[in-house]
């Protein structure tokens, strides 16, 4: 999974710690999302990109093909401009 939260914590000089408390999950456990060594449910997704104030497809690296894979599920999701 291809994640930008890190990324975009520090865009927004925001802590993993203030983040964790938005959230209202553990310090420990949003550093391992942050850093990718747990998988979220897809609703702490929905808080994260929520406690961030970015839509939720912002919080993936869209690869070259624009598909991302639901972490929740393994499908696989086109990401299409709006036109």
């Amino acid at each position: 999974m291809y994640l930008r939260i890190k990324e975009i914590l520090k865009d927004k000089k925001i802590t993993a710690k203030e983040l964790a408390e938005k959230v209202g999950i553990s310090r420990e456990n949003i550093t391992n999302i942050v850093n990718e060594k747990s998988k979220p449910a897809f609703d702490t997704l929905i808080k994260i990109s929520e406690a961030l104030n970015v839509p939720l497809s912002d919080l993936f690296e869209r690869p070259k093909e624009n598909v991302i894979i639901c972490p929740k599920c393994g499908t696989k999701l086109e990401v299409k401009e709006k036109e």
